[in-house]
């Protein structure tokens, strides 16, 4: 499977003063998992919008598939599923209702995948969905984001407001094999051991714009903290090239570096007033409040 099943080109979109995404552009390859990391506010729930069609953009491209979003909608909502972050079923059907009323209006449903995603969730067909739980409601979404065998799964904040119990249970249970077949999946979140568990890729966006997009692994292993020890506290050198975030307690000066140079590192070394340089790997949680801390700090 290769070339590109999301391409968002230089998406824009305001709400009067706001702007809630600006600029961002993301290209996610067929068969990846890419985890959408940002902070509640960050732009993750307008693009997806976008993406699915709901909102249009006030500059940029949506292609999904190779398609236009906004010319060929109905064509490729037939080919991806969506889960939003807010239930959208009406809550006065059972449901067994919900899942006779979508097959209805959706051409590519499947009948057996449906019943095996009913089962395999432990969905009760009888029950209403207002009498449903957070975590069972999600399920119930998942399942129809999924009966018609999509192409392309996006996921709005799946995991918000599980109890953490549920939540990884759903994790482990649920989307992990999910995201394990040739189905190309894009899910937003800010809990950062979400993204570390099911994502190849990640995506960490701040204030509507794209901070850095990169294979999961190669990302972690290509960032280092580095310890630097001072002579002197109130005197140290340039920070090397790649720099993310810095903070300083008196002669301990810690850095974050992105991407990770020995060459700058064994520099720094050398450095006058520099006494020891220790470089340790960083977490995924580490690298992206590090990565937040940065863009907040004054320049």
């Amino acid at each position: 499977m290769s070339g590109s099943a999301i391409e968002l080109r230089s998406l824009c979109r305001d709400f009067g003063k706001l702007h809630a995404v600006r600029n961002l552009s993301l290209t996610i390859p067929k068969g990846s998992t890419l985890g959408m990391l940002g902070v509640n506010g960050a732009g993750k729930s307008t693009t997806l919008r976008m993406l699915m069609g709901l909102l249009r953009p006030h500059a940029g491209e949506v292609i999904v598939l190779g398609q236009d979003m906004f010319r060929h909608r109905a064509d490729l909502c037939a080919r991806v599923g969506y889960v939003p972050e807010h239930a959208t079923v009406y809550r006065w059907m059972t449901v067994k209702q919900v899942l006779r009323f979508c097959s209805r209006i959706q051409p590519k449903w499947d009948e057996p995948t449906a019943q095996k995603l009913l089962g395999l969730f432990r969905l009760d067909s009888s029950q209403r969905v207002r009498s449903l739980s957070k975590g069972m409601t999600t399920k119930l979404h998942l399942l129809l984001a999924l009966a018609h065998r999509p192409e392309v799964l996006i996921l709005d904040e799946p995991l918000s407001g599980l109890d953490p119990i549920v939540r990884e249970d759903f994790v482990d249970g649920v989307l992990a094999n999910i995201c394990g077949h040739e189905c190309t999946v894009l899910f937003s979140s800010h809990h950062v051991d979400d993204v570390q568990r099911l994502a190849d890729r990640v995506a960490i966006i701040h204030e509507g714009s794209v901070l850095v997009e990169a294979e999961t692994e190669s990302l972690l292993r290509d960032t280092r903290r580095l310890k630097v020890t001072l002579a002197e506290a109130h005197c140290h050198p340039a920070p090397p090239i790649g720099t993310i975030y810095q903070r300083q307690n008196r002669r301990l000066w810690e850095l974050t570096v992105m991407p990770f140079n020995k060459e700058a590192a064994t520099a720094l070394q050398a450095a006058d007033g520099v006494t020891d340089v220790q470089s340790s790997a960083v977490s995924l949680e580490d690298l992206f409040k590090d990565l937040i801390r940065g863009q907040e700090a004054p320049q």
